[in-house]
């Protein structure tokens, strides 16, 4: 139970410190002159898709690709992992997501 606590706390305190620099960069775009986006919604929503999550850019060159999708890959794996590991934190469960 102590350890839970502690895990709690020392979690709460990594969200502030996130929190302030998460603040600090959006007052550094907000700095920036505003530009209307509203147009071409259904067009602007594919290409973030293909480009954000489909890594569209990088299958332009096919080994660079494969690398790159692994290292995007792994990425997930471990924010997937992180997020089991702050489960089990804060409710003192060991593997949630194991089966």
């Amino acid at each position: 139970m102590i350890g839970q606590l502690i895990f709690a706390v020392c979690f709460l305190g990594a969200l502030f410190f996130f929190g302030k620099n998460a603040q600090q960069i959006y007052s550094n775009i907000k700095l920036g002159r505003d530009l209307d986006r509203s147009d071409r919604s259904s067009e602007r929503w594919k290409t973030m898709f293909l480009v954000a999550l489909g890594q569209k850019k990088m299958f332009k060159r096919i080994i660079p690709a494969i690398l790159h999708l692994f290292v995007y890959l792994g990425f997930v794996i471990i924010n997937i992992e992180m997020l089991e590991i702050i489960i089990d934190g804060l409710f003192g469960t060991h593997r949630v997501f194991s089966f």
